[in-house]
């Protein structure tokens, strides 16, 4: 199993959740609206989706790094802000105010539960064999390319 971690605009996501939760309450008066109209529920929960996916609002978030059992930790190079795991910890760091660090299951974590669950990750094969990463000086392995 892998994970994915990333940091998320805490401002935005506060107002994502505000507006999420009203669309949703806003989609589910609707489908109650199509169950009156129509009694074949496989075709409301196909409606629902293709709902839900037309009005999702999104938020801020930079692509952290994967780990995956068995392999090493891989990070992802944000140009601009971070391209080392000490140049994501110094952004971390003067940033935290603003962004927070998740993983994709929505677990808020501190810098020293990413360290752990990350950065100091265990593991034995490299992660990501491209000729286009590359090592920061303390060793960990960089993607240029965006990933999931």
């Amino acid at each position: 199993m892998s994970t994915n971690y990333y940091l998320r605009n805490q401002e935005e996501y506060s107002n994502h959740k505000t507006i999420m939760e009203e669309r949703n309450r806003m989609i589910e008066q609707i489908m109650k609206q199509l169950q009156e109209w129509n009694t074949a529920e496989d075709d409301l929960y196909d409606i629902k989706f293709r709902i839900e996916n037309v009005a999702n609002v999104g938020y801020e978030e930079f692509h952290i790094g994967k780990r995956s059992r068995g392999w090493k930790p891989l990070f992802e190079k944000q140009k601009g802000m971070f391209t080392s795991v000490k140049e994501l910890k110094e952004f971390y760091v003067a940033n935290a105010n603003k962004y927070e660090i998740v993983d994709e299951y929505g677990t808020v974590l501190t810098w020293d539960e990413l360290k752990k669950e990350l950065i100091d990750w265990n593991g034995e094969r490299e992660n990501g064999d491209r000729s286009d990463n590359y090592t920061d000086s303390e060793g960990y392995t960089w993607a240029r390319y965006q990933f999931s």
